[in-house]
């Protein structure tokens, strides 16, 4: 499957998936082999075969789309490969807490970093970094006791 890098770099891009034996080597540069490497306007296209690497490839929502419908049509019509391997089956949900819990295991879950955000946002001031994250979890409980 073509597919195409969005990042532009002189050269083209080398991208090295699997290790050892195993690793293969893709080189992201224009289609036409007689354009101009560095030309910043030019795609970068590599053919992907490995279903593995097509989907982490394609998981780079920032890196690499599939190459224009034009040339997928192309490739299809020649026999090639134009679908991504199915995606994993959804996680099931986790479960959702209840009541008191739930204020509790949600900031639990957040960084020191991120409880100093929230108490500031919640409180009109900021507290001092150095505060136990315990206590910022506390003061956070106790401001949803009171605003229910």
């Amino acid at each position: 499957m073509l597919l195409t890098c969005k990042l532009f770099r002189p050269g083209g891009s080398r991208v090295t998936l699997g290790k050892g034996k195993e690793a293969r080597e893709y080189h992201f540069k224009p289609l036409d082999s007689k354009a101009d490497v560095d030309d910043p306007r030019i795609e970068h296209v590599c053919d992907v075969s490995d279903k593995d690497d097509i989907g982490t490839l394609l998981a780079i929502k920032e890196g690499y789309e599939v190459h224009g419908p034009e040339v997928v049509g192309k490739v299809k019509a020649a026999g090639g490969q134009t679908s991504l391997p199915p995606p994993p089956p959804p996680a099931p949900p986790a479960p959702q807490a209840h009541g008191a819990d739930q204020g509790q295991k949600h900031y639990a879950s957040l960084g020191k970093p991120d409880l100093l955000k929230l108490v500031a946002e919640r409180t009109g001031s900021k507290p001092a970094p150095t505060t136990p994250r315990q206590k910022l979890i506390d003061r956070l409980e106790t401001l949803d006791k009171h605003s229910t």
